[in-house]
């Protein structure tokens, strides 16, 4: 499973296309599962609401963060 986030996160994070995941290229690594496989989870989970939840609670857990942060800030002055 770790293999198709890294996928999809190297599609999202890079630009390239979903057909392109298997090409053997110096920029490209090799070690992805075909893009298809890749693609059907990626859909199936916007689909479902996965990538919604993911990033709701990344969203809540950001937020937590620095409201902490900024308390221990504002405390030592």
């Amino acid at each position: 499973m770790w293999e198709v986030l890294n996928a999809i996160f190297y599609i999202l994070v890079e630009g390239v296309r979903w057909r392109c995941l298997r090409r053997a290229t110096p920029t490209l690594p090799g070690d992805f599962p075909p893009w298809q496989t890749v693609y059907t989870y990626f859909r199936n989970w916007r689909k479902d609401g996965t990538w919604l939840k993911i990033h709701d609670s990344r969203k809540s857990l950001g937020s937590h963060r620095a409201s902490t942060s900024s308390k221990s800030i504002r405390g030592n002055n």
